[in-house]
């Protein structure tokens, strides 16, 4: 039942493909809901690093305190329980209590919702008027009284396999006869296309700095961006997506790469330090994560000191051997795997 509550908030916007060996590892890190709820949320962020959408790991966090404060370390039994947590929506409480406990309630995702659609609706027009409400009311009176969960699972999966967005195998569906979108004759459209924002492109930049006793790591409570050339914007979005999460001093650049660099020169002068190695241009990656469209460049360098004697503030040192066991946001982590990989090898 625990595995099965992990697996639903692992594969929300994530692809099986890619939750199966997290999912292992992550049961191997926290094997119970009380190992859960012990642990600090960095090693649970740690854990969850490279899946994306981070909220879910915080809320997964938080639902299992819950469970350990208010339901005495035992999981809900029922999918009223599942809808009281944190981070637990109508589809995945219904697909917790009709898979791991057999109880006859609808999971409805987005597949479900197409799958439903074509069923009752004729034309594109028809599915426009259907509510959310309207699909729940079906999908609950259609639910198996005696396999709830393998109900569940073959409608998702028959959306998933065969009653896809673009190009539906109507003549390999067990529904074919009994749908009114195949009728007539333009499934595709059904249900509409909903208007999507749109991506919002930037430009990142990430400093891997060495420095006398590691690497300059920002502080979580420090701006996460440290260049004054950076909008309040870009500050908010790159917190707000990683909190909780450590990084590389972070900043905005222009599209010349020479810009990053001048940028990253200028910060540590103007602190009043030196750099024993002047700041490189380490490479470029893309980066996708919501409906941001990134790139980052990197900055690679070591400075030989600190100016009056202290690490300025908003950074710290960090071991490479300790960063290891850092929450590092995955920007932060490809800009050191880039930087390192491009690195002189006499030096």
């Amino acid at each position: 039942m625990y595995g099965t509550w992990i697996s639903e908030i692992m594969l929300q916007q994530t692809t099986v493909a890619a939750v199966v060996p997290r999912w292992h590892e992550f049961l191997r890190c926290f094997p119970d809901v009380g190992s859960l709820a012990a642990a600090e949320e960095a090693e649970v962020l740690n854990a969850w690093s490279g899946l994306g959408y981070y909220r879910r790991a915080r809320q997964l966090h938080a639902a299992a305190k819950t469970i350990v404060i208010t339901l005495d370390g035992r999981l809900p039994v029922d999918e009223a329980g599942w809808s009281a947590l944190p981070g637990i929506g109508a589809y995945t409480a219904g697909a917790i209590a009709s898979i791991g406990l057999g109880e006859t309630v609808p999971a409805v995702d987005t597949n479900v919702v197409r799958v439903l659609s074509r069923l009752v609706c004729h034309t594109a027009n028809e599915a426009a008027s259907l509510t959310s409400a309207s699909v729940r009311i079906l999908a609950t009176a259609l639910v198996d009284l005696q396999r709830p969960g393998d109900w569940n699972q073959a409608l998702m999966d028959l959306g998933a396999g065969v009653c896809t967005t673009a190009v539906p195998e109507c003549s390999a569906c067990p529904l074919a006869g009994q749908c009114r979108a195949e009728a007539g004759g333009e499934p595709e459209t059904i249900p509409p296309a909903r208007s999507r924002p749109r991506p919002i492109k930037g430009h990142w930049s990430l400093l891997v700095a060495r420095a006398p006793g590691g690497l300059l790591v920002a502080l979580p409570q420090a701006p996460p961006a440290l260049l004054e050339n950076t909008g309040e914007e870009l500050r908010h979005d790159y917190g707000s997506l990683y909190r909780g999460y450590r990084s590389l001093p972070f900043g905005a650049w222009s599209a010349e790469p020479g810009d990053a660099v001048d940028n990253w020169t200028q910060w540590w002068l103007r602190l009043g330090g030196a750099w024993s190695e002047p700041p490189r241009d380490a490479g470029m990656f893309r980066h996708a994560i919501t409906r941001y469209r990134l790139q980052a460049r990197v900055v690679a360098g070591s400075v030989c000191g600190w100016p009056g004697g202290a690490v300025p503030e908003g950074v710290v040192v960090v071991s490479e051997a300790e960063l290891k066991d850092l929450p590092l946001n995955t920007p932060s982590l490809r800009a050191f795997e880039l930087a390192i990989g491009n690195q002189d090898p006499n030096q």
